[in-house]
């Protein structure tokens, strides 16, 4: 048997010892699977390890491998990795091991020559072509082409013999383990990230190790620089894409093809288990995109009393008067504010604002040379988002487009960074402006920033454009936020009269639009094109909401950086279409179910990157939030997919005892009553005065009138480690009246909590009572088959026969009823386990014999069959 510390193998090990127990022909072909495994592993790694450059390397792989539907162009990817374009940007320490040990031709002793050669005779033992003789040097690479053919030439379009497979078994075992033990990037410290609320990250590791990612286990400075999911660390921590798992690590999900507009296929080769993935990330082309709109001109002109590489002043822009003043006069200043920038959301008008300013100081004499460096990745269009290249990444892409500009030769790669970094620091062509126009974008925007604050000197001057500078403190930041209502007038107009469109709008159209907008300049235009198609005026929040891809383009990037707190209190104001006062806010997410943190600072953060308002009652002197329309549109669509969906719909609930509130209402303030009771108890809890057992009694009252409150609780009582507790939330939650796809969700919930207390029979009860359902889809009813056939068949569940067959039949009538419609072999074969645990041979029989009719080839169908004395 193949051992292992490496957690998806050891998982696949526990499916092999099974299968090896049942015969050498299951052996062999979960064997297949384990090298199916083990190919998508090695590329998916060796992927991440790709350096993220503007050529996009890494994602036209990543473009490939989602849409590929067999192993062999796997295989083929791999060898791109090793030795095509992709190779030149592997991280050095790559290069010096994995693709080393992969290319090196090795002779008759090494472990690469072995393990090929294994793999030669596992092949010839089910009659696939191989060498007469065995070449005097091997690469270890061509195991994984190799391994296609073999997985091809039997499992994929093969009809082999069980008898070649028995004989093929230890070959190709032995094989797979010389690549397991002796790959060195299994040798590497894997692990799975999870960001809990107060910074602080999870850390789950797969191997022996994970000494390079223990700081995000105490330290929060780290705060939403990894995104949860799995990571290896190379040179540095580096995010594995298109894998996904979870923090207990329980199986592992692979890209297995059928891709489509909105999913491709994922498999799981522990469970046999299906999902779906997000294919949306893989929809742009991998070919080189067009360059961006804003982009710098390719050499430098004279505009005004400086020479520049500006690109030119949008035609429709609507001047900022207040804005551009404060920009104007620091931009001016020769002693103060090297670093200078310009923050706000998507679309605002960062960058159409710099370059009205950057043009109207050309008439002054404060620069000598102003050069415009664009790292914009999408232009926003009145079409919608249009992906462009991303010119500059890191301070290498800095330096050459300096050099270019100034027509600087002979330089080296080094020798462009130090001629930058001097010129930065004293320059030799007069006072220069250095604009780095959507700076969130770099490949690293706190090390660029860093390297830039440190050779940057006066008269010199930085101005940055970005969505976010949470990680990094300019000397003087200005915020862009939306238009005020006599700019957005002047937009409007100005853009009807371009569209022809003047006499579709009314004055109160244009009010509503101003209000529904927020003063967001690219949210107007689109409002204004969507009229210019339908030649009336509809509903904005109909029009915004059909609009992903611009809500997308708008948001995701800002939203990424938030804090995981600041993320929590935004979903939790997008949950509810209301005004909310702040202390409302506080005294729900304060409450002892919710874990700890800042809800002030999640505020004042959400406020500076644009998300809400902040309004001040003059009845009390207390604070109202708001979400603009188009953020909270996005954030309804977050908190769709948000894995804490249960939890804010709960504390949504308790908000709404506060009653929906408009603008207009805020002059009436809150009830100093609700304000004293709800903010006291928060209040007394954050500052540790009290614990959860005293606020336990009346959480609970809560939760009876307002059911999702249980599903908190439960978490809250996991996070003391009181599992039995949580379960009985839990089960209090579904006694509720909520909607079954909720239940169903839930039922799923208290399964997994089962699991892990290894309640086998309590698992297995609650996943058919989720398969009880009226919304349960068949796919689940035969997964849950699945597990009860594997418990009963591991002897994990070892009960009295009448709880067994009550269980079983339960199951079996779930299934049968709607079998005829939907069921495929593999689920027939699943069925038909479920009466052999019932002795009922006779229906198992029946079902699998049903299960042949439709696939005669079907391997679980056939093993069945056998086993039944169907077959010879």
């Amino acid at each position: 048997m193949i051992e292992t510390k490496f957690i998806p193998f050891v998982k696949m090990s526990e499916r092999l010892r099974n299968s090896k127990e049942e015969s050498d022909s299951a052996y062999f072909y979960d064997l297949l699977y384990l090298g199916e495994m083990l190919t998508k592993t090695v590329v998916l790694g060796l992927i991440s390890g790709i350096i993220d450059e503007k050529d996009r390397n890494r994602y036209r792989l990543q473009h490939r491998i989602v849409r590929a539907d067999g192993i062999g162009e796997w295989s083929a990817v791999l060898d791109e990795i090793l030795t095509g374009v992709a190779s030149h940007y592997l991280f050095a320490d790559i290069s010096s091991n994995e693709q080393l040990e992969l290319n090196q031709k090795t002779e008759v002793d090494a472990w690469q020559y072995k393990c090929v050669k294994h793999l030669y005779d596992a092949m010839s033992e089910v009659g696939l072509s191989t060498p007469k003789e065995m070449p005097k040097k091997i690469q270890a690479k061509s195991w994984f082409s190799n391994f296609a053919t073999l997985r091809n030439g039997t499992r994929g379009h093969g009809a082999t013999l069980p008898s070649n497979c028995s004989k093929a078994c230890l070959p190709l075992e032995n094989s797979i383990k010389l690549l397991i033990d002796n790959l060195f990037i299994f040798k590497r410290e894997w692990a799975f990230l999870y960001q809990n609320i107060s910074g602080r990250y999870r850390v789950s590791n797969l191997n022996i190790t994970t000494n390079q990612f223990n700081n995000l286990k105490y330290d929060n400075s780290f705060q939403s620089k990894y995104e949860d999911g799995l990571y290896v660390f190379f040179e540095n921590i580096t995010k594995v894409g298109l894998v996904l798992s979870t923090p207990e690590l329980d199986d592992f999900y692979f890209p297995n093809g059928n891709f489509k507009e909105k999913s491709y296929e994922l498999i799981s080769y522990i469970s046999d288990n299906r999902k779906d993935g997000d294919s949306s990330k893989y929809l742009v082309p991998a070919s080189e995109l067009p360059s961006s709109d804003t982009e710098g001109l390719g050499i430098l002109d004279v505009i005004g009393n400086y020479f520049s590489n500006l690109p030119p002043i949008y035609s429709g822009y609507v001047k900022r008067k207040g804005l551009e003043e404060e920009l104007y006069k620091v931009l001016l200043d020769t002693d103060r504010y090297p670093i200078v920038t310009l923050k706000g959301i998507g679309g605002i008008g960062k960058t159409s604002l710099a370059l009205s300013v950057l043009h109207n100081i050309s008439n002054t004499d404060r620069y000598d040379v102003v050069l415009w460096f664009s790292s914009r990745d999408i232009d926003l269009t009145t079409e919608g988002a249009k992906h462009v290249k991303n010119k500059i990444l890191n301070e290498e892409d800095v330096a050459n487009e300096f050099v270019e500009l100034l027509d600087v030769r002979g330089l080296k790669k080094n020798e462009k960074i130090d001629f930058l970094a001097n010129e930065m620091s004293k320059s030799t062509y007069g006072p220069m402006l250095f604009v780095f126009d959507n700076f969130e974008t770099v490949k690293n925007p706190v090390e660029l920033f860093a390297w830039i604050d440190t050779y940057v000197r006066h008269p010199n001057k930085i101005l940055i454009t970005s969505r976010t500078s949470k990680s990094f403190k300019a000397d003087y930041p200005i915020e862009v936020s939306g238009m005020n209502a006599e700019e957005c007038e002047i937009l409007i107009n100005k853009t009807a009269t371009e569209f022809g469109i003047t006499d579709l709008l009314s004055a109160k159209d244009k009010e509503k639009i101003i209000q529904e907008s927020n003063g967001h300049p690219y949210v107007i235009r689109i409002f204004l094109g969507e009229t210019t198609k339908n030649k009336k005026v509809e509903d904005i929040k109909r029009i915004v909401a059909g609009k992903d891809d611009i809500l997308t383009a708008l948001f995701r990037r800002t939203y990424s950086w938030l804090s995981p707190a600041a993320k929590r209190v935004f979903l939790t104001l997008c949950s509810w279409r209301s005004v909310i006062p702040q202390i409302a806010l506080e005294a729900v997410l304060l409450r002892a179910e919710n874990e700890r943190f800042n809800v002030d600072d999640a505020i004042e953060e959400l406020r500076k990157s644009s998300f809400i308002e902040v309004v001040n009652s003059e009845k009390d002197g207390e604070y109202f939030i708001s979400v603009p329309l188009a953020a909270s549109i996005f954030g309804k669509n977050e908190l769709e997919v948000s894995s804490e969906k249960f939890a804010i719909l709960a504390d949504r609930d308790l908000l709404q005892d506060f009653g929906a509130a408009q603008q207009s209402d805020i002059i009436h303030g809150v009830t100093p009553r609700i304000i004293r009771k709800f903010h006291n108890i928060a209040n007394r809890i954050s500052q540790g005065k009290e614990n959860l057992e005293t606020h336990l009694p009346t959480l609970e009252y809560i939760a009876s009138k307002y059911p999702y409150a249980w599903i908190y609780l439960a978490n809250i009582h996991e996070e003391n480690n009181n599992i039995q507790k949580a379960q009985e939330s839990y089960r209090e939650f579904l006694k509720s009246d909520s909607p079954e796809i909720d239940k169903q969700k839930i039922w799923k919930k208290l399964a997994d909590s089962y699991r892990s207390q290894k309640e086998w029979f309590a698992e297995v009860n609650a996943l058919v009572e989720m398969c009880s359902l009226p919304n349960s889809s068949f796919t689940s009813m035969s997964e849950v088959s699945n597990v009860i056939n594997s418990y009963y068949q591991s002897t994990l569940i070892n009960i009295d026969t009448d709880a067994k067959q009550k269980l079983i039949l339960k199951m079996i009538d779930l299934i049968e009823a709607k079998a005829s419609e939907e069921a495929t072999p593999t689920d027939y074969s699943r069925l038909a386990w479920l009466y052999l645990w019932l002795n009922n041979t006779e229906k198992a029989i029946e079902v699998t014999k049903t299960g042949l009719d439709i696939d005669p080839t079907n391997e679980y169908c056939k093993k069945l069959a056998t086993r039944l004395g169907l077959t010879k």
